[in-house]
Parts: structure tokens; sequence; C-alpha cells
């Protein structure tokens, strides 16, 4: 029975890491976009030039 079990899971966890690669350039790509709007938009405004 446990070995079943850890079959189950590992075929479960299995398209979770897949998805995981496939999207950590996406989630990297948009956190760096991201930061640099932030930095683009705030750093202005901070120094005044906005």
């Amino acid at each position: 029975m446990g070995f079943g079990k850890s079959v189950d899971r590992r075929r479960v966890g299995a398209p979770w890491s897949a998805k995981i690669r496939r999207w950590s350039p996406v989630v990297l790509t948009v956190g760096a976009a991201g930061s640099f709007v932030v930095f683009v938009v705030v750093v202005p405004a901070k120094t005044g030039v906005l």
C-alpha cells in the first residue's frame, strides 16, 4: 500500500514540476519588468523629475 501511495504522489507531483519549469522564465521576466517599471516611476518621482 505504501508503495502505491508514493507512486501516486509522484504522478501528481510531476506535472507541477514541469509547469514550474516552463513558467519560471515567464515569472522572472514579469518580475524584472515590474521592478523596472517601479524603478522608472518611483525614482523620478522621488528626485522631483515628475
